[in-house]
Order: structure tokens, then C-alpha cells, then sequence
């Protein structure tokens, strides 16, 4: 090591400092750390089960162009929005005020993967923030800086600060603040409205308690572009610290070349696509580095990562639908970088840095992306005489709509209904002192409009006051908040969400595992759920299956591929 070039094959790293050839990164491991205990303030093991991820509203890595634009990336507690946002935006108008990138706890593994997809690999996260400039790396870290590099294919700028907290302190960086002036009560109270029109929450929901209640459950990492440092729950560098580390590092380094905060602040229409987008890449670095631990610091990894999953217990009183809208970045952006690196490597992903996904159909079917489809324009959902607007029209958004019906409904109704979707339009108003929503949305064909109809009619059922109307290949949605005493939601388990997330992890395990493309992937997902049908769901979801359930499923799995092999698709 040495301050100045000391001959051929020397390179510079990210310390400053220049380096023998042997010491290049793409020639040694990250040192082995001792594998240290389990992060501070974790409760006792229990088995894995699903945990949040972040926002409704993980191959080889190829060597690839670097990118280029200045430094910075933000997210409120769950990411900002903009105005073309999805409907809950308001939900976080009373988050943390400076821009912040969170990681969570992420997808479960699912317990029939490993049997019969070869590896479909669980996913943790963890929260980091970024607070000031540092002119060196932290000695303890530069292993896990030096795969970050090599794996995502670009240099580090200049060292980004890191600092360890225990428990509390982590939990008072992840608080959202209580509302306190008039405008953040009233947008909340709104928000609560909104979500009980559309049938996702009933009662007297604290929102902002909810939202405190799952980031300190779940939360395990921050990056906050504008202090330009990382917050990582625990003191010591354990395996789960270090696979955080990977993670939030990531996001430092594309905040260094690609200005998250700009592209945040300049993204087009549905936020969550572009949160998938950061999200993905980071999930799909901390994979990586996942994998290469040793065999020993994978079960301190696995058992630190049940450990926090039990504070998930906490988060039992939290309505549904604030976990998945935390959960959709985590479930689907993997998948969705994982298919631009199949087709472009490192440069791929670069690229959709520079022209992000504009809409949650590109993330749920990444083929879209690269075909350049982009979501129809529809007009905003009329206002009448004596309705007034309370705000401005925005996105609604494909999988906030299957969400919508698949509370009601379940996964099979919901999914297939929703197939057809090409874009839409809403807007919220008030309509004789009830808070209203109205969502317009167009459909590609005269069939997928006519099975959206019946499905959300199916729904309306079930609301008190919901209207569905069809216009030629549109359908609307209109429907007022009936107030904390409507009856709640039918109980689905596993929701309607958790299928998805799980039809999405099924195709990422064969896109990585066995080198398919994503509609290889998709169409074999496909007919393994239709397999398994609705009563047994929960094998879909479940950490752990009996001897005859696992074989079932790994047949079930050759069928399927035989089944898409027969009917072209390979």
C-alpha cells in the first residue's frame, strides 16, 4: 500500500491509497470476519416468516459502463412522492423530513425453493443513513466496500461515513414524528378515508403509529443521501450487519453516480417503479455477498435474521395493506434487475438508472421495460356539481388495483382481473362531507375490460356505496369512506399480495438459478400456482413443509416446465 503510484498493475481504491495487482479485488475474497454475535436489541429465534418491505404507494455481474451524472438519494420513511404518486402519498406527509433510503427486512425464503428450484434465495435488509463527509473508509468495512465495487461494476467516488447504533438510538432514527400542526392531522385523517373507501382498512387507524410500529420492527439499515452516511442497527460487524452493509453501500454508490435525490425528485409517474429500481439493485448486491459467507457466518446470518423477524410480531395490529405498500420495492425490483442484467449486464441496469421504469406493470413484467411501453394517458375522473377536489389527479397504479380487489377477492380473481390494465387516473374529493376516491382505468381489449367490470363489481358488493361503471374500454371506480363502524375485510391467508410477492420470487429463483428468461420464468410460476390451487395457497408461502409436500411441489415443478415447454414457451 502506498500514498503514491509505485509502478505498473499499482491501483487506486476508494481510501485513497494504491494497491499491489494482487490485492485488486477481482483477485481476493473479502477478508472473513469472526462471526460475532446477534444484533443488539433482537429478540429470541423463532422459525422465518414474512417480513415488510419498502413502498406500495437479486448472476454474475457483467463489467459494464460506469454511468455518469453527479452524487445523492432520498426516501421519507417510505419513499417520497410526487404528485403523480399513487393515492396513499399523504400517509407520510408527517415522515421524517430529511431525505432518507431505508432497507427492511425482505422476502422470505420460501421452504420448497431450495428442493425444487435449486436456490431461491431469502432476502433480508437493513436500514442505513448518511451524515457528513468522510476523507477515509473504516479499515472494518473495506472488504465489503471492495465486493460492492466489483459486484455492481463501479468505483466508489470518495468513502461514505458509516456509524453503528445500538437498539434505541436506531429506533429514534426511524420514528416518523407525531403530527403536530393542523395541515399533517388533516392529511392523515384523509388518507385513513381514503383507505377505508377502498376497502383496505376499517376502524380508527393510527396511521403514524402504524408506520413507527413497523419501522422499528423491520427496519434494519438507513441511507440518508443528504448527510451522505449510513445508519446500521447494532454495534458490531456481525454476518447480518455486514449483509446490510452490502446492501446500504449500494445505495451510496448509486447515490455517487446517478443523484438519487435528482432522480427522485424528477421521476415520472409511479414512484414505486423507480423505488423497485434502487431497491432491486441494492437487494441484488446483498444477495451476492450473502452467498459467498462461509458456512458458518450463513447460520449466524440465518439465525440473526429470525431473531428480528419476531419483532414482525409486533407489528400483528397493523393494518395489511401498510406492510405491503412498505413490502412492493423488496418483492418485485429484484426480479425486475435481475432481468435487466440477464439481457444487458451491468450496463443494462445503468442504463434504467438513466431512464427509470415509469409504472408498476414494467416491475411486475420487466419484458415491458425494454420494449419501451409505457402506461396509456388517461384523462382524470370527472368532478361533478357539488363534489369538490382534494387534490391532484395522480396514478393509481396496476398492482395498487389488484390490491384493492385482492382484499376483497383473493389472488386468482384479483390477478386475472387486472391483466388487461394499460393505465388510469385518480383523484380524490369530497362529496357532501365524505371523503371520496374515483379511479379511472384502461383496459387493452373489450374481454379485459368486461372482467375488470364483474370483478370490481364483485368487490363493490362488499363496500357500502361503491359504484363501477364501464365507458367503452374504461372502467371507474368510485367509492366514499363509510366511516370507522363499516364492517372489516374478509381474512385471506395468504393475501392476495403474499402470492404475488411469492409468483415473483418463484421467477426470479429460475432466472438466476437456471439462467431463464423472465417469460420462461413467469409461465412456469404460472401454472405451478394454478397447481396448487387456492386451498393450498399457504405451501406457497410457508418456511416449512412435510417430506410429501415438498416432493408434491418439486413434481409439480417438472410438470410446469413441461407444460410451458408444450406450448412454446421456453
Amino acid at each position: 500500500m502506498s500514498d503514491v503510484w509505485a509502478g505498473p498493475g499499482y491501483w487506486l481504491a476508494s481510501d485513497g491509497k494504491w494497491y499491489a495487482p494482487e490485492l485488486h479485488p477481482s483477485l481476493v475474497q473479502p477478508p472473513a470476519e469472526a462471526t460475532p454475535e446477534t444484533p443488539e436489541g433482537a429478540a429470541p429465534e423463532v422459525p422465518t416468516r414474512y417480513a415488510w418491505g419498502n413502498g406500495l404507494s437479486h448472476s454474475p455481474v457483467h463489467s459494464g459502463d460506469p454511468g455518469s451524472g453527479p452524487a445523492g438519494w432520498s426516501e421519507t420513511g417510505v419513499p417520497p412522492r410526487s404528485a403523480g404518486a399513487d393515492p396513499y402519498s399523504d400517509l407520510y406527509v408527517s415522515g421524517p423530513t430529511e431525505p432518507q433510503r431505508r432497507k427492511r427486512i425482505g422476502r422470505r425464503p420460501l421452504a420448497w425453493g431450495a428442493a425444487a428450484l435449486g436456490a431461491v434465495v431469502a432476502v433480508v435488509g437493513i436500514l442505513v443513513a448518511v451524515s457528513g463527509q468522510n476523507t477515509r473508509w473504516d479499515p472494518k468495512v473495506l472488504g465489503i466496500v471492495h465486493f460492492v465495487e466489483k459486484n455492481r461494476g463501479l468505483s466508489f467516488k470518495r468513502p461514505v461515513n458509516i456509524e453503528f447504533l445500538a437498539g434505541a438510538q436506531f429506533d429514534k432514527e426511524v420514528s416518523v414524528p407525531t403530527p403536530t400542526s393542523q395541515s399533517d392531522r388533516t392529511a392523515l385523517r384523509r388518507t385513513l378515508s381514503e383507505l377505508r373507501a377502498l376497502g383496505l382498512v376499517h376502524g380508527n387507524v393510527n396511521l403514524a403509529s402504524s408506520e413507527n410500529a413497523l419501522n422499528q420492527a423491520d427496519v434494519v439499515g438507513l441511507y440518508v443521501d443528504a448527510k451522505k452516511t449510513v445508519f446500521v442497527r447494532g454495534t458490531k460487524l456481525t454476518p447480518y450487519v455486514r449483509v446490510t452493509l452490502a446492501h446500504e453501500l449500494t445505495h451510496a454508490l448509486q447515490d455517487q453516480y446517478f443523484d438519487l435525490t435528482t432522480l427522485d425528485n424528477r421521476a415520472k409517474g409511479d414512484q414505486d417503479a423507480l423505488t423497485a429500481l434502487v431497491e432491486g439493485d441494492a437487494v441484488r448486491v446483498q444477495d451476492l455477498y450473502e452467498q459467498q459467507l462461509s458456512a458458518a457466518d450463513k447460520r449466524a446470518y440465518q439465525k440473526s435474521q429470525n431473531q428480528i423477524q419476531k419483532g414482525s410480531g409486533k407489528t400483528s395490529n397493523v393494518p395489511e395493506i401498510l406492510g405491503d405498500i412498505d413490502s412492493f420495492p423488496y418483492a418485485f425490483g429484484p426480479t425486475f434487475v435481475d432481468s435487466l442484467d440477464a439481457d444487458g449486464g451491468t450496463a443494462g441496469i445503468n442504463r434504467a438508472f438513466r431512464k427509470p421504469p415509469v409504472a408498476e406493470a414494467q416491475i411486475v413484467d420487466p419484458v415491458k421495460y425494454p420494449l419501451g411501453w409505457k402506461p396509456a394517458r388517461v384523462p382524470p375522473p370527472p368532478i361533478t356539481a357539488g363534489e369538490r377536489r382534494l387534490d391532484k389527479p395522480s396514478s393509481f397504479g396496476q398492482v395498487s388495483l389488484f390490491e384493492v380487489l385482492g382484499g376483497r377477492l383473493g389472488y386468482d380473481k384479483a390477478w386475472a382481473a387486472v391483466q388487461g390494465w394499460q393505465g388510469d387516473n385518480s383523484v380524490p374529493y369530497e362529496d357532501h362531507g365524505h371523503t371520496c376516491i374515483a379511479v379511472d382505468v384502461a383496459m387493452g381489449s373489450a374481454a379485459a375490460t368486461t372482467q375488470l367490470t364483474q370483478t370490481a363489481d364483485q368487490w363493490a358488493q362488499g363496500i357500502p356505496g361503491a359504484v363501477v361503471s364501464q365507458t367503452g374500454r374504461r372502467v371507474e371506480l368510485r367509492s366514499c369512506d363509510p366511516g370507522p363502524s363499516a364492517p372489516a375485510p374478509p381474512k385471506i391467508n395468504p393475501s392476495a399480495f403474499d402470492v404475488l410477492s411469492a409468483r415473483a420470487e418463484i421467477i426470479d429463483g429460475f432466472m438466476t438459478s437456471d439462467h431463464a428468461d423472465f417469460a420462461l420464468g413467469a409461465c412456469i410460476a404460472d401454472h405451478i400456482i394454478v397447481g396448487v390451487g387456492p386451498s393450498a395457497y399457504g405451501e406457497l408461502t410457508a418456511n416449512t413443509l412435510s417430506a410429501s409436500q415438498e416432493a408434491q411441489l418439486r413434481q409439480l415443478v417438472v410438470t410446469s416446465a413441461q407444460s410451458c415447454q408444450a406450448e412454446g414457451v421456453s
